[in-house]
C-alpha cells in the first residue's frame, strides 16, 4: 500500500442533470411565489392606502367636533354674555337711584353762622327703596389739603324709611364742635375762608337697597370764598361715586 504525504487539492466539476419534470415543478414553484408575492405587496399597498384616508377621515371627524364644541361654548358664552348684560340693563333701567344736592344753593360767607347746611337726596329711580342711611361729614380745610374722608368724627347719621320715585327729603349736613353740638363760624376760620388758605368741603356715603338689592352712593363737594383761589381737591371730585348694579 502507498501511502501519500503533502497537501493534496483536487479540483474540477460535476456535472449533474436535473429530470426535466423535477426542473419544471421547481419553476411553477418559483412562478406561484414571485405571484404571491406580487400579490402581498398589492394587499400591503391597499391596506396602507386604506388606512391613510380611515386616518385622514378620523382626524376630520375630530377637528369637526372640536370645531362643533367650540362653537357650541362659544354660542353658550355669548348667550351667557347677553343675559349678564340684559339683566344689568333692566336693573339699570329700573332700580332706584339716589341723588344728593344742596337746596338751597350754598350762601355766601357773609351770610354764614353756624355751619349747618341743608340738602336733600331724591330718589330718581323707578323703583321705591327701603331703609336709607346717611353718612355726611363738614370739614374746613387747609388749601393745600385733600378732605380727610374720616366718618370716626362727629357728622350727621340720619336714618330714612322708603324714599319713593321722584320724591325728595331734607336732611342737614353739620359741622360738630367737641360737645357733639353745631359748631360757629370762628373768626379765624372766616379769615382763612375769605383769604383762600381753607375751604369748606362736604363729603358723605348713602347706603340702601331696593327689590334689586343693595345699593351706595358716595358724594363730596367742596365750597371756596376767595378768588383766585388754589385747592387740592382731586380725590373729592373722584370721591363721587354709585354702585352701577
Amino acid at each position: 500500500m502507498n501511502n501519500v504525504s503533502g497537501n493534496i487539492r483536487v479540483t474540477g466539476e460535476i456535472e449533474t442533470h436535473v429530470p426535466p419534470k423535477l426542473a419544471e415543478e421547481r419553476k411553477a414553484f418559483e412562478q406561484r411565489k414571485d405571484t404571491r408575492d406580487s400579490y402581498r405587496f398589492v394587499v400591503e399597498i391597499v391596506t396602507a392606502f386604506l388606512l391613510a384616508i380611515y386616518a385622514g377621515v378620523t382626524i376630520l371627524m375630530y377637528c369637526a367636533n372640536m370645531k362643533a364644541a367650540k362653537a357650541a361654548e362659544d354660542a353658550a358664552n355669548a348667550a351667557k354674555s347677553a343675559n349678564t348684560i340684559n339683566r344689568a340693563a333692566t336693573t339699570i333701567a329700573n332700580r332706584a337711584w339716589l341723588t344728593v344736592t344742596r337746596n338751597p344753593p350754598f350762601p355766601t360767607l357773609e351770610k354764614i353762622d353756624y355751619l349747618v347746611f341743608p340738602w336733600e337726596i331724591e330718589n330718581t329711580g323707578k323703583t321705591p327703596t327701603g331703609p336709607v342711611s346717611i353718612d355726611v361729614v363738614v370739614e374746613i380745610v387747609n388749601s393745600g389739603e385733600e378732605p380727610s374722608f374720616n366718618y370716626s368724627q362727629g357728622h350727621v347719621l340720619q336714618m330714612f324709611g322708603t324714599v319713593f320715585p321722584n320724591k325728595a327729603l331734607p336732611f342737614q349736613a353739620i359741622l360738630f364742635k367737641s360737645d357733639q353740638t353745631p359748631a360757629r363760624l370762628s373768626p379765624e376760620d372766616r379769615k382763612k375762608l375769605s383769604k383762600g388758605k381753607a375751604y369748606l368741603a362736604t363729603f358723605g356715603k348713602i347706603n340702601y337697597s331696593d327689590s334689586f338689592g343693595p345699593h351706595w352712593t358716595q358724594f363730596c363737594e367742596w365750597d371756596h370764598f376767595a378768588t383766585p383761589i388754589s385747592v387740592n381737591a382731586l380725590d373729592c371730585a373722584n370721591y363721587n361715586k354709585v354702585d352701577i348694579e
